[in-house]
C-alpha cells in the first residue's frame, strides 16, 4: 500500500461473529486498521440481542443490529439495501465465517471482501486466509489485515489507559504471635465482579459457584448471571435472587439484574477482580485492564499476543479447580481455596 493510498479516507464494514469471544479477538485488528488508514470509518454489523462489545472500543465505530428475521438471503439483501449510509464500502471483513456472513459483502457492494475460507464462503471472498476450524488467537485476525496492507502491527491494545501492573498489594497484620498476609484494599468500596451463565441449568456450575463463595469471609460481590432464554424475564430475576438467598450472610451480595456495555465498563473498573465462566467476559475485562479469571472445563485457551492484559484461565474437573493457565506461568492447584488464595494475592 502506497502513502497516497493510506491518506485516502476508507470505509470498513465488519460482519461480527455471534461469539463475542471471537469478536474480542479481532480488537487488535480494528486498532491496526485505524493505524493503517487515516480517518478510517468503521461500521459493524451485530446480531440482534447480542451483547455489543464493540461499544467499548476507545474509538468511534458505527454499530447496526441485524434483525433475526433478516437471516435469510432475501432478508440480508433487504437489510443491506435499506442501510444506505453503509453502502459502497472499501473493505468488508467477514468474522462470521459462513456462507451468509460472506454474502453481506456482496449486498453492501464491498470492493474487497476479506475473511477466513472455511467452506463455500470462499466463493464470496476476494481475499481469503485458509483456516481449519475457528480462529483462536488475535494473530489469526491480523492475518486478514496482511491481505490488504504490509504494515506490521506490534502494539499491545487496551480499552483504557494501563498505568501500572495489576498486582494486589499485601499488608501484614498481627494475629496473636504470628504475622498473617492479607490483601490490602485496592479501591474504596471495591468488590469482586462475578459473571456466570446457565446457573439454573447445570448442577455442576451451581456447585462450583457455591464452593467459590464459601471460601470468602466479609467480601463484597457484584453478581450477574447471563440471561436464560425463558418466556418471562421475571423467572430469570427470581432465579438470581433465589440463588443469592441460598448463600450465607458472611459476605455481601449485590445482584445485577441487567447489564449493558456501558454499565459493564463502570462496574468492571470498580472491581478488584472479575471471576467468570464466560470466556468473552474474561477477555473483555482484560481488555479494560482488569484482572480476570475464567473457569473452563476445556484445555483450549486463546493465544493473546496483542492484549496489554491477558485473562487467567482456570481449568476445572467436576467443578474442582485443577490448574491456573496464567499469562506468565501455569500453576497447579488442588481445590477452590488454592484458587482464592491466588486471587487474593496470598499464593
Amino acid at each position: 500500500m502506497s502513502d497516497d493510498e493510506a491518506l485516502v479516507k476508507k470505509k470498513v464494514l465488519i460482519r461480527s461473529s455471534a461469539d463475542n469471544a471471537e469478536n474480542l479477538l479481532c480488537f487488535p485488528l480494528l486498532h491496526a486498521l485505524r493505524n493503517a488508514f487515516e480517518g478510517l470509518e468503521i461500521d459493524v454489523l451485530v446480531d440482534e440481542g447480542n451483547f455489543n462489545v464493540f461499544k467499548l472500543l476507545p474509538f468511534k465505530v458505527n454499530c447496526y443490529e441485524v434483525p433475526k428475521k433478516k437471516s435469510s438471503f432475501a432478508g440480508i439483501h433487504h437489510f443491506s439495501y435499506n442501510l444506505n449510509e453503509v453502502f459502497n464500502v472499501d473493505y468488508f471483513f467477514d468474522l462470521k465465517g459462513d456462507f451468509k456472513g460472506a454474502f453481506f459483502g456482496i449486498t453492501f457492494n464491498a470492493h474487497e471482501r476479506i475473511g477466513f475460507a472455511t467452506g463455500f464462503n470462499k466463493f464470496f471472498l476476494t481475499k481469503k486466509v485458509e483456516m481449519k476450524g475457528r480462529p483462536h488467537s488475535d494473530v489469526d485476525y491480523l492475518k486478514l489485515l496482511a491481505t490488504i496492507s504490509d504494515i506490521e502491527f506490534t502494539e499491545k491494545v487496551a480499552g483504557v489507559k494501563i498505568e501500572k501492573p495489576l498486582i494486589p498489594k499485601i499488608r501484614l497484620v498481627e494475629e496473636g504471635e504470628n504475622e498473617v498476609s492479607i490483601p490490602a484494599p485496592v479501591k474504596k468500596n471495591s468488590y469482586i465482579l462475578v459473571m456466570a451463565d446457565k446457573l439454573s441449568l447445570s448442577a455442576e456450575q451451581n456447585k462450583l459457584w457455591l464452593d467459590f463463595f464459601d471460601c470468602f469471609i466479609d467480601e463484597k460481590f457484584a453478581i450477574y448471571f447471563e440471561k436464560i432464554e425463558v418466556e418471562e424475564d421475571k423467572l430469570e430475576k427470581d432465579t438470581l435472587l433465589s440463588f443469592i438467598g441460598e448463600l450465607d450472610d458472611r459476605n455481601k451480595y449485590i445482584p445485577i439484574p441487567d447489564l449493558t456495555p456501558e454499565t459493564f465498563k463502570t462496574i468492571a473498573l470498580e472491581a478488584t477482580t472479575i471471576v467468570t465462566n464466560e470466556k468473552w467476559a474474561g477477555l473483555l475485562g482484560a481488555y479494560l485492564g482488569c484482572k480476570a479469571y475464567t473457569f473452563t472445563s476445556g484445555g483450549a485457551s486463546f493465544s493473546l499476543e496483542h492484549f496489554a492484559v491477558s485473562p487467567e484461565l482456570v481449568l476445572t474437573r467436576s467443578s474442582i479447580p485443577t490448574k491456573v493457565l496464567g499469562s506468565i506461568e501455569n500453576t497447579a492447584i488442588d481445590n477452590m481455596t488454592d484458587l482464592v488464595d491466588i486471587i487474593q494475592g496470598l499464593k
